[in-house]
């Protein structure tokens, strides 16, 4: 049986009706999850993106250019955030700090830590901000460094919750306006 051919205007209806209807099932399914699932379809979605960005970085000396739409997963289609890692040269603390949209978190606002910018997504420590500075979950920060850390938020809470809630769209924006712990 032959497929029945349709003229270029419904075949661009078809193609935008069933974009809008994936943008909306992707955000339910992350609605209906819960923090667990959440958590770890975000570490599943940053395995992906470490391991596309490695292959990618095999595969810069050799073979053709490839556009930013050859390294987004699956995951990261659906709604998923990724985080955005500040250097202690830039936060003035002795490790490094993560920041993220919200993206449907199911959470308030957090930021992640780590010792260093190449981490595996089970060595990041959630810490929430509000209504206190607290570790989140199996991470675990020394008493020190945890009381850096709510210095630094202390001067940068605005900030970081504008770029949770989209209020700051851009990273770069929201890097610019971050202010550094004094030494």
């Amino acid at each position: 049986m032959a497929k029945p051919k349709f003229p270029p205007e419904a075949l661009a209806f078809f193609v935008k009706a069933g974009r809008k209807g994936g943008k909306i099932g992707g955000k339910k399914r992350v609605a209906n999850m819960t923090p667990e699932q959440l958590s770890e379809a975000n570490r599943k979605a940053v395995q992906v993106r470490w391991a596309k960005a490695k292959e990618a970085k095999a595969n810069m000396a050799s073979g053709p250019m490839k556009t930013s739409s050859d390294f987004v997963s699956t995951a990261e289609g659906d709604g998923l955030f990724e985080m955005a890692n500040l250097s202690p040269k830039r936060t003035g603390l002795p490790f490094v700090v993560w920041i993220s949209p919200k993206a449907g978190a199911h959470h308030d606002v957090r930021v992640k830590v780590s010792k260093g910018p190449k981490v595996t997504p089970a060595e990041l420590i959630s810490v929430a901000i509000r209504p206190d500075v607290h570790v989140v979950g199996s991470g675990d920060i020394d008493a020190h460094d945890l009381t850096l850390l709510k210095k630094w938020l202390a001067l940068n809470q605005d900030v970081i919750t504008k770029y949770w809630d989209g209020e700051i769209e851009y990273t770069e924006d929201a890097i610019a306006a971050l202010r550094p712990v004094a030494k």
